[in-house]
């Protein structure tokens, strides 16, 4: 029973003394890895930094002609465009 009492004291104080180890690994002070605060207190001071319209999910479209335009696709006709010179017009 001695023994184990002993074993059991020396594990104990193992766990203890391994566990005050990682309390002192905090400490309040300024360190080489403690990060630019001002930059992000000013970073927090921005209001919105995106576009107000970048929000907007209602993107207007004309839809018959959107609709014309994947039925030609699924029935695999091309629309016949006239060349003029350089330019490219397309008939409807």
């Amino acid at each position: 029973m001695n023994k184990n009492k002993i074993l059991l004291t020396t594990a104990l104080g193992l766990i203890f003394t391994l566990a005050g180890c990682t309390y002192l690994d905090r400490n309040e002070g300024v360190t080489s890895f403690a990060g630019d605060a001002q930059a992000i207190n000013q970073a927090k001071m921005v209001e919105d930094p995106w576009n107000a319209n970048a929000y907007n999910n209602k993107i207007e479209g004309d839809g018959e002609r959107l609709g014309d335009t994947i039925k030609r696709y699924k029935e695999g006709k091309k629309e016949e465009t006239q060349e003029i010179g350089a330019i490219s017009t397309t008939s409807n």
